[in-house]
């Protein structure tokens, strides 16, 4: 049988020195036992706080979701030497609407990213040309998506304090004049928006049969250990949406970036995660989002009572 720990929140940023985490998976017993499901897992580079690669690595199944087609291609490519048997691979996303939290009925919804080819015809303008994000070092964003136009412009405003650097180092590469200011609109302008396929957590399906259209994450999972979500600023929706309250569904652990939620949003997700039976115990806020690690441990399943509420 699979060690049973208590279950475990974190919510995390992406600075973190050195995440705890990797130690949990580490210690865990019969690692071919344990399922993480990843929310999110753009192209699969590891990074210092997330520990799925390591899981991976270290025997467990897992269950990723990437909706956009470039890095789930990447996200493929890195996995391709697993069977399916063990890695699940998803080119879809957890949707932000209530249906989907009861059925798997939602097959697609539109998710804007930030277009770095010419798609736009922006390339050589002023202040959108999207080549001059590389010279400001944030190929990143090329790799970013939400539900949310607005989350994309958040990145704009985090822009802007790299013009000047960025737009006499994008004028050199391109051999080209670019005003100090080139980064002005050039999110704003380069913004773009495709159909995904949507997610849920219904885990009727068998695996790789998704009748309905969308894709039933939990189908053929005999129980999950740990989810990580990293669903750019809904992440809460996906803490809304996930049966914390379903005994073979209830994670033992979840990680989920907390910096791109607004405090309303992180409290609704704190008070969730609190009424299914979590509780922080290190690096805790529990009304203001931040960059560091915030351990929530619930020391044993909650009743049947509270679970029944948080399917």
């Amino acid at each position: 049988m699979p060690v049973v720990l208590a279950p475990l929140v974190v919510a995390y940023g992406h600075r973190a020195a050195k995440d705890p985490n990797l130690l949990w998976v580490n210690a865990q017993d019969r690692p071919r036992d344990h399922w993480v499901v990843q929310v999110g897992a753009n192209d699969g580079r590891p990074h210092s706080n997330d520990p799925v690669c390591q899981a991976v690595k270290s025997g467990w199944n897992a269950v990723l979701l990437e909706p956009m087609a470039a890095a789930f291609a990447r996200l493929a490519s890195r996995y391709s030497n697993h069977t399916l048997s063990r890695v699940r691979l998803h080119n879809a996303a957890v949707c932000p609407t209530k249906a989907q939290k009861a059925s798997c009925q939602e097959p697609t919804m539109p998710m804007y990213y930030v277009d770095f080819t010419n798609a736009t015809g922006n390339w050589g303008t002023a202040q959108a040309d999207a080549r001059c994000l590389s010279a400001a070092g944030q190929h990143s964003l090329s790799e970013i998506s939400s539900f949310s136009r607005s989350h994309l412009m958040k990145h704009q405003r985090m822009n802007n304090p790299y013009g000047g650097r960025a737009c006499v180092g994008c004028s050199a590469r391109l051999n080209r004049s670019y005003p100090i200011n080139c980064l002005k609109f050039v999110i704003k302008h380069n913004i773009r928006s495709r159909d995904v396929r949507c997610a849920c957590f219904d885990g009727d399906a068998a695996p790789h049969d998704e009748p309905r259209g969308a894709v039933d994450v939990l189908g053929g999972v005999p129980n999950t250990s740990l989810l990580v979500i990293d669903a750019e600023g809904h992440d809460d929706e996906v803490i809304a949406a996930y049966p914390l309250g379903r005994p073979r569904a209830r994670p033992r652990r979840v990680i989920f970036e907390a910096k791109h939620l607004v405090p309303e949003r992180f409290r609704a997700a704190v008070s969730r995660l609190q009424a299914c039976g979590y509780e922080c115990v290190q690096n805790c806020n529990a009304s203001v989002p931040t960059r560091a690690l915030g351990v929530w441990d619930a020391g044993a399943f909650a009743s049947p009572t509270t679970l029944g509420t948080c399917e």
